[in-house]
């Protein structure tokens, strides 16, 4: 099964993230640290969501991504 989306969240912009962008449909970068609930997403696609350099964000950051690994399977 494929990911219809790829979703990164990322703190800052990088070169290698705006290459995926213009080679591969339907990913989507989200800078300054920011984590989206989960309800924004379809449950009826598979998404990749990548979190990249997020570990020493705060508290309330790490509480949402926190949401993706115990629910994220199961929410789609």
């Amino acid at each position: 099964k494929c990911f219809t989306k790829i979703v990164i969240c990322t703190k800052t912009n990088e070169t290698v993230y705006d290459h995926l962008k213009d080679t591969i449909d339907n990913v989507q970068v989200i800078e300054e640290g920011v984590v989206s609930a989960m309800s924004e997403y379809d449950s009826e696609t598979s998404k990749l969501i990548i979190f990249d350099d997020l570990v020493l964000e705060p508290k309330k950051t790490q509480a949402q991504i926190g949401q993706y690994f115990i629910r994220g399977r199961k929410l789609g």
